[in-house]
Protein backbone atom coordinates (compact mmCIF):
# COMPACT_ATOMS: atom_id res chain seq x y z
CA UNK A 1 0.00 0.00 0.00
CA UNK A 2 1.31 3.44 -0.95
CA UNK A 3 0.95 6.26 1.55
CA UNK A 4 1.22 9.81 0.29
CA UNK A 5 2.05 12.99 2.14
CA UNK A 6 0.00 15.59 0.32
CA UNK A 7 1.10 19.21 0.28
CA UNK A 8 3.78 19.09 3.00
CA UNK A 9 4.10 22.55 4.54
CA UNK A 10 5.84 24.18 7.47
CA UNK A 11 6.74 27.54 8.94
CA UNK A 12 10.13 28.03 10.52
CA UNK A 13 13.08 30.39 10.49
CA UNK A 14 13.45 29.49 6.81
CA UNK A 15 10.20 31.30 5.99
CA UNK A 16 6.45 31.53 6.29
CA UNK A 17 5.67 30.25 2.78
CA UNK A 18 6.93 27.59 0.42
CA UNK A 19 8.68 30.18 -1.75
CA UNK A 20 10.40 31.85 1.21
CA UNK A 21 11.52 28.48 2.55
CA UNK A 22 12.85 27.37 -0.85
CA UNK A 23 14.73 30.65 -1.32
CA UNK A 24 16.31 30.35 2.13
CA UNK A 25 17.37 26.78 1.42
CA UNK A 26 18.91 27.85 -1.90
CA UNK A 27 20.92 30.50 -0.06
CA UNK A 28 21.69 28.28 2.95
CA UNK A 29 20.31 31.13 5.02
CA UNK A 30 17.60 31.87 7.58
CA UNK A 31 15.33 34.78 8.42
CA UNK A 32 14.20 34.87 12.01
CA UNK A 33 17.06 34.04 14.37
CA UNK A 34 17.54 36.78 16.95
CA UNK A 35 19.25 37.41 20.26
CA UNK A 36 16.44 37.22 22.81
CA UNK A 37 16.38 37.94 26.52
CA UNK A 38 13.74 37.06 29.10
CA UNK A 39 13.73 33.29 28.59
CA UNK A 40 16.66 32.50 30.88
CA UNK A 41 17.16 33.35 34.54
CA UNK A 42 18.84 36.69 35.15
CA UNK A 43 19.99 38.65 32.13
CA UNK A 44 21.06 35.72 29.99
CA UNK A 45 20.36 35.88 26.26
CA UNK A 46 20.44 33.20 23.61
CA UNK A 47 20.00 32.81 19.85
CA UNK A 48 16.35 31.80 19.44
CA UNK A 49 13.68 31.85 16.73
CA UNK A 50 10.44 33.72 17.41
CA UNK A 51 8.24 33.70 14.31
CA UNK A 52 6.44 36.89 13.20
CA UNK A 53 3.00 35.30 13.58
CA UNK A 54 0.72 37.34 15.82
CA UNK A 55 -1.21 35.68 18.63
CA UNK A 56 -3.76 37.39 20.86
CA UNK A 57 -3.99 37.45 24.64
CA UNK A 58 -5.08 34.11 26.02
CA UNK A 59 -4.63 32.29 22.71
CA UNK A 60 -2.57 29.12 22.72
CA UNK A 61 0.41 30.10 20.56
CA UNK A 62 0.97 26.55 19.34
CA UNK A 63 -2.61 26.49 18.07
CA UNK A 64 -2.05 29.86 16.36
CA UNK A 65 1.01 28.48 14.53
CA UNK A 66 -0.96 25.40 13.44
CA UNK A 67 -3.83 27.63 12.27
CA UNK A 68 -1.34 29.48 10.03
CA UNK A 69 -0.44 26.16 8.37
CA UNK A 70 -4.11 25.20 8.01
CA UNK A 71 -4.95 28.54 6.38
CA UNK A 72 -2.12 28.06 3.90
CA UNK A 73 -3.61 24.68 2.91
CA UNK A 74 -7.32 25.48 3.10
CA UNK A 75 -8.12 24.22 -0.41
CA UNK A 76 -6.66 20.78 0.29
CA UNK A 77 -8.62 20.56 3.53
CA UNK A 78 -11.83 21.43 1.71
CA UNK A 79 -11.02 18.73 -0.85
CA UNK A 80 -10.59 15.95 1.71
CA UNK A 81 -13.78 17.03 3.51
CA UNK A 82 -15.56 16.79 0.15
CA UNK A 83 -14.13 13.34 -0.61
CA UNK A 84 -14.36 11.69 2.80
CA UNK A 85 -16.82 11.70 5.67
CA UNK A 86 -15.90 13.61 8.83
CA UNK A 87 -15.76 10.31 10.75
CA UNK A 88 -13.04 8.99 8.41
CA UNK A 89 -10.63 11.92 8.77
CA UNK A 90 -8.18 11.70 11.67
CA UNK A 91 -6.04 14.39 13.30
CA UNK A 92 -2.68 13.52 14.83
CA UNK A 93 -0.54 16.25 16.36
CA UNK A 94 3.08 16.11 17.43
CA UNK A 95 4.37 18.52 20.06
CA UNK A 96 6.83 18.86 22.88
CA UNK A 97 5.55 22.00 24.60
CA UNK A 98 1.83 21.91 23.69
CA UNK A 99 0.25 24.82 25.61
CA UNK A 100 3.02 25.18 28.20
CA UNK A 101 3.54 28.91 27.56
CA UNK A 102 -0.13 29.56 28.31
CA UNK A 103 0.18 27.38 31.41
CA UNK A 104 3.11 29.54 32.54
CA UNK A 105 1.08 32.70 32.06
CA UNK A 106 -2.10 31.22 33.52
CA UNK A 107 -0.40 30.12 36.75
CA UNK A 108 1.64 33.26 37.42
CA UNK A 109 -0.98 34.80 39.74
CA UNK A 110 -1.09 31.59 41.77
CA UNK A 111 2.63 31.27 42.54
CA UNK A 112 2.27 31.70 46.28
CA UNK A 113 3.08 29.32 49.14
CA UNK A 114 0.06 27.37 50.30
CA UNK A 115 -2.15 28.58 47.47
CA UNK A 116 -3.77 25.80 45.38
CA UNK A 117 -3.09 25.73 41.66
CA UNK A 118 -6.12 25.73 39.34
CA UNK A 119 -6.73 23.03 36.76
CA UNK A 120 -8.13 24.19 33.43
CA UNK A 121 -8.19 21.29 30.93
CA UNK A 122 -8.61 23.66 27.99
CA UNK A 123 -5.19 25.11 28.81
CA UNK A 124 -3.24 22.32 30.47
CA UNK A 125 -4.15 19.16 28.52
CA UNK A 126 -1.44 17.81 26.19
CA UNK A 127 -4.23 17.04 23.69
CA UNK A 128 -4.84 20.75 23.24
CA UNK A 129 -3.56 20.92 19.64
CA UNK A 130 -5.34 17.90 18.17
CA UNK A 131 -8.61 18.83 19.92
CA UNK A 132 -8.30 22.35 18.57
CA UNK A 133 -7.81 21.17 14.97
CA UNK A 134 -10.63 18.62 15.19
CA UNK A 135 -13.05 21.25 16.50
CA UNK A 136 -11.92 23.96 14.10
CA UNK A 137 -12.35 21.73 11.04
CA UNK A 138 -15.54 20.06 12.31
CA UNK A 139 -14.16 16.54 12.09
CA UNK A 140 -15.35 13.42 13.91
CA UNK A 141 -12.57 10.89 13.39
CA UNK A 142 -9.78 9.86 15.77
CA UNK A 143 -7.82 12.80 17.19
CA UNK A 144 -4.86 12.65 19.53
CA UNK A 145 -1.55 14.27 20.33
CA UNK A 146 1.80 12.49 20.49
CA UNK A 147 4.44 13.91 22.81
CA UNK A 148 7.70 11.97 22.53
CA UNK A 149 9.87 15.08 22.78
CA UNK A 150 11.87 15.75 19.60
CA UNK A 151 10.54 12.75 17.66
CA UNK A 152 6.87 13.73 18.20
CA UNK A 153 6.07 14.92 14.67
CA UNK A 154 7.86 11.99 13.03
CA UNK A 155 5.93 9.66 15.34
CA UNK A 156 2.71 11.41 14.29
CA UNK A 157 3.51 10.50 10.67
CA UNK A 158 4.23 6.90 11.65
CA UNK A 159 0.99 6.74 13.63
CA UNK A 160 -0.91 8.19 10.66
CA UNK A 161 0.49 5.46 8.43
CA UNK A 162 -0.72 2.84 10.91
CA UNK A 163 -4.26 4.26 10.89
CA UNK A 164 -4.38 4.24 7.09
CA UNK A 165 -2.99 0.71 6.81
CA UNK A 166 -5.54 -0.54 9.36
CA UNK A 167 -8.31 1.12 7.29
CA UNK A 168 -9.47 3.09 10.33
CA UNK A 169 -9.63 6.27 8.28
CA UNK A 170 -9.27 7.59 4.74
CA UNK A 171 -7.17 10.66 5.52
CA UNK A 172 -4.93 11.79 8.37
CA UNK A 173 -4.19 15.44 8.99
CA UNK A 174 -0.76 15.37 10.60
CA UNK A 175 0.24 18.62 12.28
CA UNK A 176 2.98 19.75 14.63
CA UNK A 177 3.77 22.87 16.60
CA UNK A 178 6.23 24.07 19.21
CA UNK A 179 6.72 27.62 20.45
CA UNK A 180 9.19 29.32 22.76
CA UNK A 181 8.71 28.55 26.43
CA UNK A 182 10.66 29.57 29.52
CA UNK A 183 10.27 26.07 30.94
CA UNK A 184 11.74 24.27 27.91
CA UNK A 185 14.49 26.83 27.28
CA UNK A 186 15.41 26.94 30.97
CA UNK A 187 15.37 23.15 31.09
CA UNK A 188 17.77 22.73 28.18
CA UNK A 189 19.99 25.40 29.73
CA UNK A 190 20.02 23.51 33.05
CA UNK A 191 21.10 20.38 31.17
CA UNK A 192 23.99 22.29 29.62
CA UNK A 193 22.53 21.62 26.16
CA UNK A 194 21.60 25.20 25.17
CA UNK A 195 24.10 27.13 23.08
CA UNK A 196 24.53 30.83 23.83
CA UNK A 197 25.60 31.36 20.22
CA UNK A 198 24.56 30.02 16.82
CA UNK A 199 24.62 26.21 16.85
CA UNK A 200 27.17 24.22 14.83
CA UNK A 201 26.02 20.64 14.23
CA UNK A 202 28.85 18.10 13.82
CA UNK A 203 31.52 20.76 14.44
CA UNK A 204 34.39 19.83 16.77
CA UNK A 205 33.57 22.88 18.94
CA UNK A 206 29.78 22.46 18.99
CA UNK A 207 28.25 23.38 22.34
CA UNK A 208 24.48 22.95 22.17
CA UNK A 209 21.18 23.74 20.50
CA UNK A 210 19.22 26.84 19.55
CA UNK A 211 15.50 26.50 20.11
CA UNK A 212 13.24 27.74 17.33
CA UNK A 213 9.52 28.02 16.85
CA UNK A 214 8.05 25.91 14.08
CA UNK A 215 4.87 24.25 12.88
CA UNK A 216 4.19 21.64 10.21
CA UNK A 217 1.32 20.15 8.23
CA UNK A 218 0.51 17.43 5.74
CA UNK A 219 -2.48 15.32 4.73
CA UNK A 220 -1.75 11.60 4.57
CA UNK A 221 -3.83 9.45 2.23
CA UNK A 222 -3.68 6.27 0.16
CA UNK A 223 -4.17 8.30 -3.04
CA UNK A 224 -2.42 11.33 -4.50
CA UNK A 225 -4.37 14.51 -3.86
CA UNK A 226 -1.83 17.22 -4.66
CA UNK A 227 0.74 17.82 -7.35
CA UNK A 228 3.46 18.35 -4.74
CA UNK A 229 2.84 15.15 -2.77
CA UNK A 230 5.64 12.81 -1.81
CA UNK A 231 5.49 9.16 -0.81
CA UNK A 232 6.29 7.75 2.61
CA UNK A 233 8.55 4.97 1.38
CA UNK A 234 9.55 3.61 4.78
CA UNK A 235 9.64 4.34 8.48
CA UNK A 236 11.11 2.93 11.64
CA UNK A 237 11.02 3.63 15.36
CA UNK A 238 12.76 2.34 18.46
CA UNK A 239 13.44 3.13 22.10
CA UNK A 240 16.86 3.08 23.75
CA UNK A 241 15.53 2.99 27.32
CA UNK A 242 19.06 4.14 28.15
CA UNK A 243 18.64 7.45 29.99
CA UNK A 244 15.95 10.07 30.60
CA UNK A 245 17.75 12.67 28.46
CA UNK A 246 21.04 11.29 27.08
CA UNK A 247 21.10 9.05 24.00
CA UNK A 248 22.78 5.67 24.12
CA UNK A 249 26.40 6.54 23.22
CA UNK A 250 26.77 3.66 20.76
CA UNK A 251 23.70 4.77 18.80
CA UNK A 252 22.24 1.26 18.67
CA UNK A 253 18.68 2.47 19.26
CA UNK A 254 18.95 5.05 16.50
CA UNK A 255 20.52 2.44 14.24
CA UNK A 256 17.59 0.08 14.86
CA UNK A 257 15.10 2.76 13.74
CA UNK A 258 17.11 3.52 10.59
CA UNK A 259 17.50 -0.14 9.66
CA UNK A 260 13.78 -0.73 10.25
CA UNK A 261 12.94 2.16 7.90
CA UNK A 262 15.24 0.70 5.22
CA UNK A 263 13.71 -2.76 5.64
CA UNK A 264 10.13 -1.47 5.37
CA UNK A 265 11.02 0.50 2.25
CA UNK A 266 12.79 -2.40 0.58
CA UNK A 267 15.76 -0.10 -0.04
CA UNK A 268 19.48 -0.55 0.54
CA UNK A 269 21.63 2.13 2.21
CA UNK A 270 23.11 3.08 -1.16
CA UNK A 271 19.62 3.86 -2.50
CA UNK A 272 19.35 6.89 -0.20
CA UNK A 273 20.40 10.11 -1.95
CA UNK A 274 20.61 12.39 1.09
CA UNK A 275 20.24 12.10 4.87
CA UNK A 276 18.66 14.94 6.81
CA UNK A 277 20.33 14.26 10.15
CA UNK A 278 18.85 15.09 13.53
CA UNK A 279 22.10 16.99 14.13
CA UNK A 280 21.21 19.08 17.18
CA UNK A 281 24.69 20.47 17.77
CA UNK A 282 25.10 18.87 21.20
CA UNK A 283 28.18 16.82 21.99
CA UNK A 284 26.23 13.67 22.84
CA UNK A 285 23.65 13.61 20.02
CA UNK A 286 26.06 14.35 17.20
CA UNK A 287 28.65 11.89 18.48
CA UNK A 288 26.04 9.12 18.68
CA UNK A 289 24.40 9.95 15.36
CA UNK A 290 27.69 10.34 13.52
CA UNK A 291 28.87 6.90 14.66
CA UNK A 292 25.52 5.37 13.78
CA UNK A 293 25.38 6.82 10.25
CA UNK A 294 29.00 5.86 9.60
CA UNK A 295 28.23 2.22 10.38
CA UNK A 296 25.22 2.10 8.09
CA UNK A 297 26.11 4.43 5.22
CA UNK A 298 29.86 5.00 5.41
CA UNK A 299 31.10 7.94 3.36
CA UNK A 300 28.83 7.16 0.42
CA UNK A 301 25.76 9.26 1.24
CA UNK A 302 25.81 13.05 1.70
CA UNK A 303 24.27 14.23 4.96
CA UNK A 304 23.71 17.44 6.88
CA UNK A 305 21.56 18.89 9.62
CA UNK A 306 19.22 21.83 8.99
CA UNK A 307 19.03 22.99 12.61
CA UNK A 308 21.60 25.74 12.00
CA UNK A 309 18.92 27.18 9.67
CA UNK A 310 15.72 26.47 11.61
CA UNK A 311 16.87 26.11 15.19
CA UNK A 312 15.69 23.01 17.00
CA UNK A 313 11.90 23.08 16.63
CA UNK A 314 11.65 20.30 19.23
CA UNK A 315 8.51 18.17 18.81
CA UNK A 316 7.74 19.85 15.49
CA UNK A 317 11.02 19.10 13.72
CA UNK A 318 9.82 15.90 12.03
CA UNK A 319 7.26 17.73 9.87
CA UNK A 320 9.41 20.86 9.47
CA UNK A 321 12.18 18.67 8.08
CA UNK A 322 9.71 16.63 5.99
CA UNK A 323 8.81 19.92 4.27
CA UNK A 324 12.49 20.71 3.73
CA UNK A 325 13.09 17.26 2.24
CA UNK A 326 10.10 17.62 -0.09
CA UNK A 327 11.47 20.91 -1.46
CA UNK A 328 14.93 19.39 -1.98
CA UNK A 329 13.36 16.49 -3.88
CA UNK A 330 10.92 18.46 -6.00
CA UNK A 331 12.94 21.59 -6.76
CA UNK A 332 16.25 19.72 -7.13
CA UNK A 333 18.05 22.40 -5.14
CA UNK A 334 21.46 22.10 -3.55
CA UNK A 335 21.73 20.45 -0.18
CA UNK A 336 21.73 22.49 3.03
CA UNK A 337 25.36 22.61 4.10
CA UNK A 338 27.71 23.44 6.95
CA UNK A 339 30.45 25.86 5.86
CA UNK A 340 33.22 24.04 7.75
CA UNK A 341 36.80 23.34 6.83
CA UNK A 342 37.38 19.59 6.82
CA UNK A 343 39.67 19.73 9.86
CA UNK A 344 36.75 21.21 11.84
CA UNK A 345 34.81 17.94 11.76
CA UNK A 346 36.67 15.08 10.09
CA UNK A 347 38.88 14.18 13.04
CA UNK A 348 35.77 13.22 15.04
CA UNK A 349 33.63 12.10 12.11
CA UNK A 350 36.00 10.51 9.57
CA UNK A 351 33.24 8.19 8.38
CA UNK A 352 30.73 10.91 7.44
CA UNK A 353 30.29 12.55 4.08
CA UNK A 354 29.11 15.84 5.53
CA UNK A 355 27.72 18.45 3.12
CA UNK A 356 30.33 21.12 3.88
CA UNK A 357 30.13 23.35 0.82
CA UNK A 358 27.65 24.81 -1.63
CA UNK A 359 26.62 22.95 -4.76
CA UNK A 360 26.22 19.41 -3.38
CA UNK A 361 23.06 17.67 -4.60
CA UNK A 362 20.83 14.79 -3.58
CA UNK A 363 22.27 11.74 -5.35
CA UNK A 364 19.17 9.60 -5.60
CA UNK A 365 15.38 9.54 -5.52
CA UNK A 366 15.05 8.89 -1.79
CA UNK A 367 15.74 11.05 1.25
CA UNK A 368 15.97 9.88 4.84
CA UNK A 369 15.09 12.14 7.76
CA UNK A 370 16.02 11.20 11.33
CA UNK A 371 14.68 12.47 14.66
CA UNK A 372 16.01 11.29 18.01
CA UNK A 373 14.53 12.34 21.34
CA UNK A 374 14.83 12.28 25.11
CA UNK A 375 14.22 8.87 26.59
CA UNK A 376 15.67 7.22 23.50
CA UNK A 377 12.57 7.82 21.36
CA UNK A 378 13.98 7.34 17.86
CA UNK A 379 12.23 7.76 14.52
CA UNK A 380 13.44 7.52 10.93
CA UNK A 381 11.39 8.39 7.84
CA UNK A 382 12.23 7.73 4.17
CA UNK A 383 10.58 9.91 1.53
CA UNK A 384 10.37 9.14 -2.16
CA UNK A 385 8.76 10.56 -5.28
CA UNK A 386 5.02 9.98 -5.70
CA UNK A 387 5.78 8.01 -8.89
CA UNK A 388 9.00 6.04 -9.27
Amino acid sequence: MNIYLNQPFAISSLGLSRQETADSLKGNSQKYFSRLEGYLPGSGASDLVYLPVESGDGECRNNVLVDYCISANSELILEIKRRYSAERIAVIAGTSTSSITEVENHLKPFYAPGKPLPYDPDIIEISNISSHVKTKLELAGPAYTIATACSSAARAVISGAALLKADLCDAVIAVSSDSLSKISIGGFNALGALSSEHCRPFHRDRNGINIGEGAGFTVMTKEQLSSDCIRLAGYGSSSDAYHISSPSPDGRGAEAAIRMALEKSGLKPEDIGYINAHGTGTKLNDSMEGACMSRIFGREIPCSSTKHLTGHTLGSCGLVECFICSIIMQDRIQLPYHPYAKEEYQEEFPGLRLADHAGMECEGKYIMSNNFAFGGNNASLIFGPAVD
